[in-house]
Formats: structure tokens, sequence, C-alpha cells
């Protein structure tokens, strides 16, 4: 239940702050009230099968159109 909507709550604004602001990974960390960047990576590496870079770099390889 709530653990889970939770998560994937934290997964959705993570995804946000990776897509529409340039903030630093471990800044969007803080933000989502995650203790380290690397909590934050692992837990959404779990959930998304790649890390905040790599999913914010195929976001921006697919804006760009190539």
């Amino acid at each position: 239940g709530d653990v889970y909507k939770r998560q994937e709550y934290s997964i959705l604004e993570i995804k946000a702050l990776l897509r529409d602001s340039d903030l630093e990974i471990k800044e969007v960390a803080s933000r989502t009230n995650f203790q380290s960047n690397s909590v934050m990576t692992r837990f959404f590496r779990e959930h998304t099968g790649m890390t905040p870079s790599d999913y914010r770099e195929r976001i921006f390889i697919q804006i760009d159109g190539s």
C-alpha cells in the first residue's frame, strides 16, 4: 500500500527534477529526502533499471531528436 505509493511518488519526483532542472544529482537526492546520492541512485536503478544520470542523458537525447 502506502510504502509502494510513496516509492512511486519518489520515482516520479526524481524523474521530474532530472528532466526539468539542471540540479546536480546530489541536489536532487537531498530535495527528495534521500540521505545520500548513492542511496537515491540505488533506489532509482532498482525501480527503473537505469541510474539517474543515465535517465537524464536519455531524456535529453530524445528532446534533441537525435
